[in-house]
């Protein structure tokens, strides 16, 4: 094979809601995960919200009033913890489980980082500014 590349995926990442004059949902809204990419939940959360929108006879802008409520932290969770992954633990796995393992209660621990918690409100800005100029081509 001539001209070998390496290709690993392709992710389109953003924390601006798209205010259309239409319901856009999921993936195509810009509605996944920075850390980890999914989008599935966060699809059929939209999609939920789009429904319930569309059978009570409100508009699109209604619509992204909602969504801007709902997925506004979990952006900016996922925007600290993009952060702390890059600078702290994709080279230390044992950092993270450690920290579940020494928690009370693992799933709320871990609930709480998608959650906007206030560790990571107070974190935002430093994150915000590193991710600006690291990934230049992400709408933050």
């Amino acid at each position: 094979m001539e001209d070998q590349q390496k290709f690993a995926g392709y992710g389109s990442f953003s924390n601006k809601i798209r205010n259309e004059n239409k319901i856009v949902i999921g993936e195509r809204a810009g509605f996944q995960d920075l850390l980890w990419g999914f989008g599935i939940r966060n699809a059929i959360k939209s999609g939920f919200i789009a429904a319930n929108n569309i059978l009570e006879g409100n508009d699109s802008e209604n619509y992204y009033k909602t969504v801007e409520k709902y997925f506004r932290p979990k952006f900016n969770a996922g925007i600290v913890n993009r952060f702390i992954w890059e600078k702290f633990a994709s080279s230390n796995y044992s950092l993270i489980l450690n920290r579940i393992y020494k928690s009370k209660d693992p799933l709320k621990y871990l609930y709480s980082f998608h959650n906007f918690n206030l560790f990571q409100k107070v974190t935002y800005p430093l994150a915000l500014f590193y991710m600006k100029h690291r990934y230049s081509n992400l709408k933050l």
